[in-house]
């Protein structure tokens, strides 16, 4: 899980990188940055919660909430189809 969050985490800076001194480069990398990060969080709030059992959909566990905030992460813009239709686009 950790390794996933520090990749999804590198892929953000890298899209910030580039729309800092490439905003051609960023309108790529910021849509698969973002698809990416959600897919981590969503992939590693599941993850805790099969770890916990029934205990991570309880309220005394936050794993639950986590993952519940974790698929807003697609409702925010767009979901996370349209924003992978978009990549296919540029390639």
């Amino acid at each position: 899980m950790m390794v996933n969050t520090q990749a999804a985490r590198l892929m953000v800076w890298d899209a910030a990188h580039a729309a800092d001194t490439t905003p051609q480069l960023a309108a790529i990398k910021a849509p698969a940055a973002k698809t990416f990060a959600v897919d981590v969080a969503i992939k590693n709030a599941q993850t805790a919660v099969e770890i916990l059992g029934g205990y991570g959909v309880t309220k005394e566990s936050q794993a639950g909430k986590f993952l519940a905030d974790a698929w807003i992460g697609y409702s925010c813009d767009f979901s996370g189809d349209i924003l992978r239709l978009g990549l296919v686009n540029f390639m």
